[in-house]
């Protein structure tokens, strides 16, 4: 595919000069590499976010100027956590989902790639201070502190191809920063692959399914130095590069359509559920699911595989919100 699609989240539901401002910078980077920018509206019902889910190549996670909630990763909210979005929350799952089970290119940037630490079981720091580097620089200063990566992951093969030289198996790059939170502990599969060398906050993680599956997250903004840093550039181009690889998989796990349970977060059962019905019940459906991760959906793999068997590659199985909380983990 030339033109790859790239399903992009609104960036906040709350704060329309903030979106407004923000979504664009992601999106043209994406344009400027070869890519097609899709915007995911908040307000998306499931359905709608399934479609286009369905309709793209891969996904990046934007950053927000919420925070995650900190009952999903078992903490009390801390005096200067932000409100949570749970709308951007939601649109995030289920494209996280999506990433998961059909394997799809996926690029994670500040908030999003705190989505991506807490959706896999991580925690988050919920305000760093005291390091003495400042984090929350803001979007004007393009090198707020330096970043090592580690030369031997895939994002130190990216910023190695720029010509940033190797100093004791480590790659040294400036980067922007503008964030108060930052990960913990690094979530299932998830590899630690850049941290601040003053404080140790952890700058970037990459994981995917496999070995090939694309899975990266940086806590800097890389679309705000597009122009300045070639590793911010290459960091896009990889990225929609892999887009453009990515490929259907014959496989028994996809998302088409969801019902989101009406009953809120604190009123639902604490566990997982273990099946759900389906829409239409192809042969051979056994009603079983498969839940992936710290979801926010889970899928009944036997109707997709029923499905997938026919010829489809994604299916219109039914899955169901399930909750968060210490017990889920």
């Amino acid at each position: 595919m030339d033109t790859p699609r790239i399903a992009i989240p609104i960036p906040w539901s709350t704060d329309a000069a903030y979106s407004q401002r923000a979504w664009p910078q992601y999106a043209e980077a994406l344009r400027r590499c070869g890519a097609e920018p899709v915007p995911v509206p908040l307000d998306s019902t499931n359905d709608e976010i399934a479609r286009i889910a369905n309709s793209c190549q891969a996904f990046l996670l934007p950053g927000s100027g919420a925070d995650v909630n900190p009952q999903k990763y078992g903490q009390a909210r801390d005096a200067e956590t932000a409100d949570a979005d749970p709308a951007r929350e939601n649109v995030d799952e289920l494209l996280l989902q999506d990433a998961h089970n059909m394997h799809k290119p996926l690029l994670c940037i500040c908030f999003g790639v705190q989505m991506l630490n807490v959706w896999r079981t991580g925690s988050l720091v919920q305000h760093v201070e005291g390091t003495g580097i400042d984090h929350r620089a803001g979007r004007e200063v393009m090198e707020a502190h330096p970043a090592e990566v580690a030369a031997d992951s895939m994002l130190g093969g990216i910023v190695a191809a720029t010509g940033v030289p190797e100093h004791e198996h480590m790659l040294t790059v400036p980067v922007n920063s503008s964030h108060h939170q930052a990960l913990r502990d690094p979530g299932d599969g998830l590899r630690i692959v850049a941290r601040c060398p003053t404080d140790g906050v952890i700058e970037a993680v990459e994981g995917g399914q496999h070995p090939g599956h694309f899975v990266l997250g940086v806590q800097w903004h890389p679309e705000r130095t597009f122009d300045h840093s070639p590793a911010s550039r290459a960091i896009f181009e990889r990225f929609v590069d892999e887009a453009r690889q990515w490929k259907p998989r014959e496989i028994k796990d996809s998302i088409a359509c969801w019902w989101r349970s009406s009953l809120p977060l604190t009123t639902r059962p604490q566990s997982i559920v273990a099946a759900m019905p389906c829409w239409s019940l192809p042969p051979g459906c056994s009603r079983r699911s498969s839940v992936i991760g710290r979801s926010s959906t889970a899928i009944c793999s036997n109707c997709v595989l029923a499905r997938s068997s026919r010829g489809v590659s994604q299916s219109s199985c039914l899955a169901i919100s399930i909750p968060y909380g210490p017990s889920a983990r």
